[in-house]
């Protein structure tokens, strides 16, 4: 005579909780900044990634315009990512390999920088990454380490083409000149690295 169990037990993703839910929450921080996403199973090898982060967390950076070097500090950043990942190792009973992922998707960021050098005179203006839809590739890991609790560890890179740059040379605004100012191929990309705690249901 057959048992039935009391509740039905999917097994999937990388959940070790006897009522498998596809849905996972995690809260990150990194050189985007803070924030969180959704994680969506729609396939035991496929999921779904919705996400925003704003703020700052990294370190001033520098970088060279026209021959001269600038001092970047981080004004405002939202940032708005879809992604989708792929684990193509999710039953390897290593949990490194079971829990790596490959990521690919867009992100809509909306960033400004102030920038500061000090010449013959005094030079400033602001970098902006307005509207911006930039695409992603990137790589990471999401072990379980628990019944339902993780972590997440995340790097990547977004093409987000070459920023909006307005300058101000002496109190003289060469915004009209803009066109002329070289800004380098680095500028056109962004790298991505993230930390978090993730709970799968």
């Amino acid at each position: 005579m057959p048992v039935m169990a009391d509740e039905q037990v999917i097994v999937g993703g990388n959940s070790t909780a006897e009522q498998y839910i596809p849905i996972a929450l995690s809260l990150d921080i990194g050189t985007m900044g803070y924030g969180g996403s959704v994680i969506w199973d729609v396939h035991p090898k496929v999921n779904v990634i919705a996400g925003y982060a704003r703020g700052e967390v990294v370190s001033p950076r520098s970088m060279r315009v026209g021959g001269v070097r600038y001092h970047t500090k981080q004004q405002d950043q939202r940032f708005w990512y879809v992604n989708t990942a792929i684990e193509p190792w999710n039953r390897h009973s290593n949990i490194i390999l079971k829990s790596f992922y490959m990521a690919g998707g867009f992100a809509y960021m909306d960033q400004t920088y102030n920038l500061t050098s000090k010449t013959d005179g005094q030079a400033f203006g602001q970098l902006e990454y307005k509207n911006t839809i930039a695409p992603y590739l990137g790589i990471g890991i999401r072990p379980i380490l628990g019944l339902h609790w993780g972590m997440v560890a995340e790097v990547g890179m977004y093409y987000t083409g070459h920023p909006q740059l307005h300058l101000i040379m002496d109190h003289v605004d060469t915004a009209a000149q803009k066109s002329d100012v070289k800004l380098s191929r680095g500028e056109a990309w962004q790298p991505m690295a993230k930390l978090g705690v993730m709970y799968r249901f």
